[in-house]
């Protein structure tokens, strides 16, 4: 419809009124952003074309809109930018074409750079009354939060920045990571920002008063969390369990407007089921303090499969004064924020340990192509499609059955996945 009535078009030196020009351009993108935000939640293709609208922004300007901070229309003009990236992020990530592009590549790291780079970009150029850093709840920060609309803007900026990485999580039977970004922790950062801000609205108790994608924001977290939770380290694998009660109690609260959250919940406590991770014997009331929080940090630049140090270089990568015991708004850390070079063996500002596993992976990445089958999320779904979790599970189910079936008929040869270095590919695919 939008189409039909012109909308894509550049209407600046149309016989049209001032009003009924910006007119056209609010609704534009009002339908631009409902299509970004749909496809990514459904999981299918943008309907409308990057190639096929040269409409501007809308004006900033509005009478209405002086005395409000933040002005609606500056946040509608970052959420349109933000869609953007998105609509970049689906088309070169998640689409036919993209995924086959990817598999041709030896690393997807210029992919991954440039996306990086535009949401590093994105973030610095947030104007002051935008900003916003939610406290750490893991560490029982609290502060108050800004406006629904603010809060959904960022919540939108991390699942965004989940989508660009997480499909180079290295899977188990990886030695060789598929991207010098450390995207599991890029991802981990990101799903607990999405949950502190969940939380700082719950305990507002205006959790209920968001829009339906922001179901699709927590539920993306979710799965991070998810996947956390088989980590071998317990610590790591403990407070994953802790964000995943705190996402699904989330949900829950936005049932009470949104009823299908319901059936993300039990997505997501199938998720669990399927992994063995008992989410029903966890102390909820443990909170990091700062002392413990240095503690970790220091051993684990000693510990190289800790995800701590790269959680701690991205909070000062996006935010100044960052171990201050208050969430708000603040600027950023722009000074700081690294721009990505894919010629650049350190994309980010690794801490030791980061850079050896780093270094080797960039100097092999010639001799081995990129192989999406072997990454930790290769084929789950990205979206909320209940078809396409439910194939998901149903063949998840028929390969736990035939490896089942494999150990009842060689009982003395195969060991435990996790110890069995000869295990097929087919054991590296559950991929939550």
């Amino acid at each position: 419809m939008s189409q039909n009535l012109g909308l894509h078009r550049n209407c600046d030196n149309w016989n049209l009124t001032a009003t009924e020009k910006e007119e056209r351009k609010r609704a534009f993108y009002g339908c631009f952003i409902v299509d970004r935000l749909s496809c990514a939640m459904h999981g299918r293709s943008p309907m409308i074309d990057d190639r096929d609208y040269d409409t501007p922004y809308p004006s900033e300007n509005d009478e209405d809109d002086v005395n409000r901070t933040p002005r609606i229309m500056e946040n509608f003009h970052y959420l349109i930018k933000i869609c953007e990236i998105l609509g970049e992020v689906i088309r070169d990530l998640y689409m036919v074409k993209g995924r086959k592009h990817l598999s041709l590549m030896p690393t997807p790291d210029s992919i991954v750079s440039a996306l990086d780079k535009k949401l590093n970009k994105w973030m610095a150029k947030l104007p002051p009354s935008l900003q916003y850093r939610p406290p750490n709840t893991r560490l029982n920060e609290r502060a108050p939060a800004p406006t629904i609309e603010l809060c959904q803007l960022h919540m939108l900026f991390y699942t965004t920045l989940i989508l660009t990485h997480r499909p180079f999580i290295p899977g188990h039977s990886q030695t060789v990571a598929p991207s010098v970004f450390p995207s599991a922790s890029i991802c981990t950062f990101a799903a607990n920002k999405i949950s502190d801000i969940a939380e700082s609205l719950l305990a507002e108790s205006r959790l209920t008063r968001v829009n339906n994608y922001a179901l699709f924001f927590m539920f993306t977290a979710g799965i991070i969390f998810i996947h956390n939770a088989s980590s071998p380290d317990s610590m790591f694998a403990f407070e994953a369990k802790i964000s995943i009660n705190k996402i699904i109690r989330a949900m829950d609260e936005v049932e009470k407007t949104w009823i299908t959250s319901a059936r993300h919940c039990n997505i997501l406590g199938a998720l669990a089921g399927l992994r063995d991770i008992d989410l029903e014997c966890v102390d909820e009331s443990y909170t990091r303090s700062q002392q413990k929080k240095r503690h970790r940090t220091e051993a684990s630049i000693a510990v190289p499969n800790s995800p701590e140090p790269d959680y701690q270089q991205m909070e000062e990568k996006y935010y100044m004064d960052s171990s201050a015991s208050t969430g708000s708004t603040r600027s950023p850390h722009t000074d700081e924020i690294v721009t990505i070079n894919s010629n650049n063996n350190t994309p980010y500002n690794l801490l030791p340990h980061e850079q050896q596993q780093a270094t080797p992976q960039h100097y092999q990445e010639n001799d081995t192509m990129f192989d999406p089958n072997a990454t930790a999320f290769w084929e789950i779904p990205m979206s909320f499609d209940i078809d396409e979790w439910n194939s998901y599970f149903s063949n998840q189910k028929g390969q736990q059955q035939q490896q089942q079936q494999n150990n009842q008929d060689y009982p003395i040869y195969l060991r435990s996945e996790s110890s069995n270095p000869y295990s097929t590919r087919t054991s590296d695919q559950h991929y939550l």
